[in-house]
């Protein structure tokens, strides 16, 4: 981790606003091709959310986890994003306990609002 850590330091001291705009465009796909179009039925999440299920049960228990919505650039469609999570959510409280949540999406962060002043 001490790599990482090193790594974070130095990128930050180059640039302690990054354009967050540059690298989102960066992620996406840089290809002609639309992304295959598939709208999940209730069976098949309920089976999807079975086998994060069975594979959380065999690890060790996570220090972080991390979710994605995948909502604003429509990967996960926008009627079900918000049912994806909330059951998410909760197979993760059933294995662990109470969940210490932080929503980045409700509020913008500090570092944002910083970068923007």
């Amino acid at each position: 981790m001490a790599p990482l850590a090193r790594l974070v330091s130095s990128l930050k001291s180059r640039n302690p606003c990054p354009d967050y705009e540059m690298v989102h465009q960066a992620g996406l796909t840089c290809d002609y091709m639309e992304l295959p179009h598939h709208i999940s039925d209730e069976d098949e999440i309920d089976r999807l959310l079975s086998a994060v299920h069975l594979f959380l049960k065999s690890v060790p228990k996570p220090t972080l986890v991390t979710l994605s919505r995948s909502s604003l650039d429509e990967y996960c469609p926008a009627e079900q994003v918000d049912s994806i999570q909330s059951r998410t959510l909760a197979l993760l409280e059933n294995l662990y306990g109470p969940l210490n949540l932080h929503k980045d999406y409700d509020q913008p962060s500090t570092q944002m609002q910083a970068c923007q002043l």
